[in-house]
């Protein structure tokens, strides 16, 4: 690369983080005006009591939890100002910036156009609302727009690290909101009209998105049940023993993640007989 294009290459990278830097000013200068409105009165309602009282307000609204037992948990440790609740919102919205820059790099790879759409992003107001909002819309966006940047990433250059960013972001979408099934499916239909389609990859696609999802269900379901013991000295014990097991889980799925690939032919090879086709 030359003198030129390195210089035009950081004049670019500066260009966009200084139109994050401007997205992240809108979203974080007063954050605690307005005062809590209706919807997010509501949030609060659910996350300012118990673990219990926050499972069976769920279970009755419809909503996915994540969202909501993060809020739960950084109010264990912390007042939930209005602030506080909006921190989250207000960070993936910030992130959204430069997603939405990646996004458009990988559907038409032209830098200027993707500046533009960082800078629409970044002073959007519908956006702006949105990130300085305590709900889950916020963060369900910018997990959706990673998802659907890092399928086109797989697809152009088939790497593992691509291929997990994809189904971690798929999980993380579906965990903050039900709606993510959306994408999915799109993103399905995207990876099989690619140039590169593979239909062989179907059944370890789906099942990548099982696996993920019941990782994260497999760690949440504990912390959930020892909210039925009643002794605080074995509910720690317990504590303690389930995050060594997910620390365990944790070394053993990256060290599965680096070899996605094999995985993935280990899982199609019994479909390959009856689904081979390629395009």
């Amino acid at each position: 690369m030359t003198a030129t294009a390195r210089r035009s290459t950081t004049l670019h990278y500066l260009s966009l983080a200084l139109i994050t830097a401007l997205g992240a000013v809108l979203r974080f200068a007063f954050l605690d005006r307005p005062p809590i409105w209706g919807d997010e009165a509501a949030t609060f309602a659910r996350v300012c009591a118990t673990f219990d009282d926050l499972l069976g307000r769920l279970a009755d609204a419809g909503f996915a939890p994540v969202h909501y037992e993060l809020l739960w948990w950084i109010g264990q440790h912390h007042p939930l100002t209005p602030t506080t609740l909006r921190m989250l919102p207000a960070i993936t919205g910030t992130l959204m910036v430069p997603a939405m820059y990646w996004i458009t790099r990988e559907l038409l790879g032209r830098p200027s156009l993707s500046l533009l759409v960082a800078l629409l992003t970044a002073t959007n107001a519908y956006l702006l609302n949105f990130s300085r909002d305590a709900k889950m819309y916020s963060p369900f966006w910018f997990f959706a727009a990673v998802n659907i940047a890092s399928l086109l990433w797989w697809l152009r250059v088939r790497r593992g690290v691509a291929y997990s960013t994809w189904i971690a972001s798929g999980t993380a979408m579906l965990a903050f909101h039900s709606l993510g099934g959306i994408p999915l499916v799109i993103g399905l239909l995207i990876m099989l009209a690619s140039r590169r389609a593979n239909w062989t990859a179907i059944p370890s696609v789906l099942a990548s998105w099982v696996l993920g999802v019941g990782i994260w269900l497999l760690t949440i379901a504990p912390f959930a049940a020892l909210s039925l013991i009643p002794d605080l000295d074995h509910r720690c014990a317990i504590a303690i023993l389930i995050v060594g097991i997910i620390n365990l889980l944790r070394v053993i799925i990256l060290r599965l993640l680096r070899q996605s690939i094999a995985v993935e032919r280990l899982l199609i090879r019994p479909f390959v007989g009856w689904l081979n086709f390629r395009t």
